[in-house]
């Protein structure tokens, strides 16, 4: 029983760390228009078209949501992403115990979600721009070691299936954290060799 909680626990860190650092949508927490970005090619949706997009209070999937929820540094996502992004993590914490039908922690999970995301989608573009891959061999190892973690492939597979998510899809998130993870690395031992 222990084993499933902490394999639902890493589950949820992967797919929250799958879906974000700062919170840049299409308003801020005050309720005012974001300002404009530090990075060079971000933008966020037009206000005007997000207007009472963000409401506090409301869980993200009861927000009527502009087609194009958010844009990080020129990179869109979509109202379906975010909206799966929400629910799969929705699903994990239920899972861990944590009752996501306050309003604190539908906050909690709304500025969790988006952080995380915006977080993601720069080092992931980060990774790109520095040629960080991870081959095939390597994901299918990480793979496997993830699979084995469940009592049984089939309660991978049920796993799956409960939060909504493809073997394909979980496969790219996690190609997607083993390149950040490597990214993080590389940058950690380039500065150790330049001090």
């Amino acid at each position: 029983m222990k084993q499933n909680r902490t394999l639902w626990i890493v589950l949820a860190l992967l797919v929250i760390a799958g879906i974000g650092i700062g919170i840049f949508f299409a308003m801020n927490g005050g309720g005012e228009p974001a300002g404009p970005s530090e990075e060079p090619g971000s933008s966020v949706p037009d206000p005007a078209a997000t207007a009472g997009a963000i409401e506090p209070g409301v869980p993200l999937d009861e927000m009527d949501l502009p087609e194009v929820a958010l844009v990080i540094n020129g990179q869109e996502i979509g109202r379906e992403r975010l909206l799966k992004d929400y629910s799969q993590m929705k699903v994990l914490y239920e899972e861990a115990g944590i009752d996501t039908a306050t309003a604190e922690a539908q906050e909690f999970m709304k500025e969790a979600l988006l952080s995380d995301l915006i977080s993601t989608t720069l080092l992931a573009q980060e990774a790109d721009r520095a040629g960080v891959e991870v081959d095939e061999a390597r994901l299918d190892q990480e793979l496997e070691a993830a699979v084995a973690r469940f009592e049984s492939p089939e309660a991978y597979r049920a796993m799956l299936e409960k939060v909504g998510m493809t073997e394909d899809e979980f496969r790219e998130k996690l190609r997607r954290q083993l390149r950040i993870a490597d990214l993080m690395k590389q940058r950690v031992d380039e500065a150790v060799d330049s001090s």
